[in-house]
């Protein structure tokens, strides 16, 4: 028997008893697979009969019903509106995608800056939710709920932003620093953060290039390593990059095979770089490295001055750093994968 049928026999049963919370999760699960497998029209029947069977639900229920079942309530109706954007985007409507997912004009930066008390208060306002008084603990797994909404919403949102390049470089990045502020436990915002700061590492790996080539003709191999010795921003770049996959993989796996692959290769390829100095006076402390290959011997004393050299030798150390912490902190089966 398929999923399908599955789930058909369960919408059925869930009717028939009257459970219209069950209903409509079931409503939903039928049209997020929909939109998945690209069966648009079907999704959007199916996310409407969940949105409506939902709706009745919450006016159905009791008021004494308990805040929990509340808050599972208004969660599975923030899914169901979140898939409906994804529908909307899915079939080209972008703005109206990011205005059902952000209602309201956020100001990125104050709420970076805002103390803890200020930011919830403000994410009260943008979700337009005002709660009545509860005790503390429900009151906290609530603004627990509503804090990851928000962080949702807010990451959703601007990788349809970066997608459509609506947004700059500086923007983008305060936008994913909230997200990782308010849901700091969520391994897709690192994964994301990470590949977009690989982006921009990439980005600016190719423009740096690319002025250096029209004033002399070098391999592409070789100006890739001779821009990430001598630029900072991509050395900045690469570090934090490295820290973000590391942190979603010590937070789950489900972004394995995309990260612990791209994580070993930046690292690799940052430490295996040897200036003049690293060379010659290293000694002992090379072994702690990456071996470099034959082929970059051609690139000692790439960094050119002792300050330049220096400078790559602690971004490396740095580099190293960051993977020996995490190497003890993610499960070693991970490597075995």
């Amino acid at each position: 028997v398929g999923v399908s049928a599955i789930v058909n026999v369960r919408l059925a049963l869930s009717r028939f008893a009257k459970h219209s919370a069950l209903e409509g999760r079931l409503w939903f699960t039928i049209g997020r697979r929909a939109r998945k497998q690209g069966l648009l029209h079907i999704s959007e029947t199916s996310l409407a009969h969940a949105d409506a069977v939902l709706a009745a639900a919450g006016k159905e229920m009791d008021c004494d019903a308990s805040k929990t079942s509340t808050n599972i309530l208004r969660t599975s109706r923030n899914k169901v509106q979140m898939q409906v954007a994804k529908l909307r985007h899915a079939c080209g409507e972008t703005s109206t995608a990011l205005r059902m997912v952000e209602k309201n004009d956020i100001c990125v930066r104050t709420l970076l800056e805002a103390q803890e008390g200020a930011l919830k208060e403000a994410v009260d306002l943008l979700l337009d939710r005002k709660e009545e008084h509860t005790s503390e603990r429900t009151k906290e797994g609530m603004e627990t709920g509503k804090l990851e909404i928000f962080g949702r919403r807010l990451l959703q949102a601007t990788e349809w932003l970066v997608e459509g390049g609506l947004k700059s470089g500086a923007e983008v990045m305060d936008r994913y620093r909230l997200v990782l502020r308010v849901c700091p436990k969520w391994e897709k915002a690192h994964f994301s953060f990470a590949r977009y700061l690989d982006s921009l590492l990439e980005a600016r790996l190719a423009a740096v290039a690319g002025k250096v080539k029209q004033q002399r003709s070098v391999d592409d191999e070789d100006m890739r390593v001779r821009v990430t010795c001598s630029d900072s921003g991509c050395q900045g770049y690469l570090l934090e990059a490295m820290s973000e996959y590391g942190k979603s993989l010590t937070i789950g796996e489900k972004h394995l095979y995309q990260t612990l692959p791209r994580l070993l290769t930046i690292w690799f390829d940052f430490t295996s770089i040897e200036s003049t100095e690293n060379s010659s006076d290293l000694g002992q402390n090379n072994t702690s490295k990456a071996q470099s290959p034959n082929k970059r011997s051609k690139y000692y004393g790439v960094a050119g001055t002792s300050e330049a050299n220096m400078s790559l030798q602690k971004k490396q150390e740095e580099a190293n750093s960051i993977m020996s912490n995490f190497v003890k902190s993610i499960s070693p089966h991970l490597f075995y994968t």
